[in-house]
């Protein structure tokens, strides 16, 4: 992507992977790889800032896409439905993986 592109045009590319993963029930990884410096924490996270949220990253553009799916699946099955999702986000830096949801990592 091009240093200008927006967090919206970057989740474009990545949403037809997510698109209709509740309902087939199967998983997906989002993963961000790049020398330090380039702007991958940024595209993952990026900031809830201005009226519209329009700069936010793409975990929470997928989660947001998710949960509506499975809200649009208890819609169609029925309120009795179990869905159960997990969600790990993880850094890898100098072969050493953290859990960046871990809240006592400091």
């Amino acid at each position: 992507f091009p240093f200008e592109a927006g967090q919206a045009e970057v989740f474009g590319a990545v949403k037809p992977q997510i698109s209709g993963v509740v309902s087939r029930g199967i998983n997906v990884c989002i993963f961000a790889y790049g020398p330090t410096g380039t702007g991958k924490t940024h595209t993952m996270e990026g900031s809830f800032s201005g009226a519209d949220n329009s700069d936010v990253g793409v975990y929470f553009r997928a989660m947001d896409l998710v949960f509506q799916q499975v809200e649009d699946l208890r819609e169609q099955l029925g309120a009795g439905v179990q869905v159960s999702t997990r969600l790990s986000v993880v850094e890898i830096y100098c072969d050493e993986v953290r859990n960046l949801l871990d809240e006592g990592r400091g």
